[in-house]
């Protein structure tokens, strides 16, 4: 009778600690985050030209709630732009979650271009670990610096297609 109680009670004492196991959908503190979006960019004018964009991402989770990161911009497969970023989240334990981000972007097409991004996503986990996400860009500051021509200095606020993207990511 006593290996029966011992075991019950082992066997209750194992499924509520594996219930309490972070290894869940949502984001916890320690999480490493890998992401991207694939695009193609337009441009109008004479050439009429498309490039092909694929921006991977980095994310650390320092917190329960803030996140540090890390992108790169690739253009038809050459690394131009380098980005860092910090996010803070609401309910990141859910499989339904969203955050706002301050995002920082540098890029090397035709001069030079800085961005200043105010970011508001909404992330959606469709396994444990493989998550969906869209952003959109509120508030954009961007500064460039052509090769040739004058500075050209932009804020962008509202919504519009052009601040929209989708990503995929995965967490670690």
């Amino acid at each position: 009778m006593k290996k029966y109680i011992l075991t019950t009670f082992a066997l209750l004492f194992f499924i509520i600690t594996s219930a309490q196991d972070k290894n869940t959908v949502g984001f916890y503190k320690g999480n490493i985050v890998a992401s991207g979006s694939l695009g193609l960019l337009n441009s109008s004018g004479s050439s009429g030209s498309s490039v092909n964009t694929f921006v991977p991402s980095l994310v650390y989770f320092t917190s329960e709630k803030i996140s540090v990161g890390f992108n790169t911009s690739i253009n038809d497969g050459d690394i131009n732009g380098y980005g860092v970023s910090t996010s803070y989240h609401f309910n990141p334990a859910n499989q339904f979650s969203s955050q706002l981000g301050f995002h920082l972007n540098l890029d090397k097409v035709a001069g030079t271009t800085t961005t200043a991004e105010i970011k508001y996503t909404i992330n959606y986990f469709i396994s444990k670990k493989l998550f969906l996400s869209t952003s959109i860009t509120g508030l954009k500051h961007e500064i460039k610096n052509p090769d040739i021509g004058p500075d050209l200095d932009t804020t962008t606020l509202g919504l519009n297609t052009e601040n929209i993207s989708f990503n995929i990511g995965y967490k670690f």
